[in-house]
């Protein structure tokens, strides 16, 4: 699942966004954002993009940038929509990742979130927890295990790295090769070296133990399967 953030004072217009999104799969708005006192740490994932209506917010937009880096450790994709060629071509300078502009229509947003959706690959993944951000290599990683309410990320060299989220969480927050097929384990799927369906147990490259899976999602397991017959 991926996620967006959309800071528009239109609800028309937000609305229209939403309607565009539902020309891509998987995709869910965290939130509409109307006005620049409204905080970002109320929203339960981190958003993939954020679309800006810069003719609403360019007065703030350096602060409203500044704001979603510390939040969330990692800058989105950023997308900004207004009528001025002048704030477009500020956005652009800014490191917005595309405007939509004055001699374009909101509906020009959907070839170019398809683009997103196909193009779209992260290799650096943001651990955050109370202003403390631990960035991480993804191909580096191979599984997560849950620890209570915490998170456990183990990675190549055997190091571990502790999350103060769930795995629900991280599971949200993941490319499709992590896959869950526990309640306790969420899996790396190109570093799967076995798949015993007998025993239940799945054998890691690097990793001693073998990671047990369950009845209840064997479906996930067969995902794993999927994605390594794609390599």
């Amino acid at each position: 699942m991926g996620y967006y953030l959309i800071l528009d004072k239109s609800p028309e217009r937000a609305y229209q966004i939403q309607n565009i999104f539902k020309g891509l799969e998987d995709f869910q708005c965290l939130a509409v954002i109307n006005s620049i006192h409204n905080t970002f740490r109320h929203l339960e994932y981190t958003p993939e993009l954020v679309l800006i209506n810069l003719d609403d917010f360019e007065s703030n937009i350096s602060g409203i940038l500044s704001r979603i880096k510390k939040t969330f450790g990692l800058m989105p994709k950023l997308i900004g929509i207004t009528k001025s060629f002048q704030y477009g071509y500020k956005a652009l300078k800014l490191g917005f990742w595309e405007v939509i502009g004055p001699d374009m229509q909101l509906v020009d947003l959907l070839p170019k979130l398809l683009e997103y959706n196909v193009d779209k690959t992260r290799n650096i993944f943001c651990i955050a927890s109370y202003q403390d951000f631990r960035y991480i290599c993804i191909n580096d990683l191979i599984l997560l295990q849950a620890d209570n309410r915490t998170t456990d990320f183990i990675l190549k060299d055997g190091g571990k790295i502790s999350g103060f989220n769930t795995l629900k969480y991280y599971d949200s927050q993941l490319p499709r090769n992590f896959v869950r097929i526990n309640r306790s384990y969420i899996i790396n799927a190109y570093a799967v070296r076995r798949i015993n369906y007998l025993k239940k147990q799945i054998q890691l490259a690097g990793y001693l133990e073998q990671i047990p899976f369950t009845k209840h999602y064997l479906e996930e397991v067969d995902k794993l399967r999927y994605i390594l017959a794609e390599c």
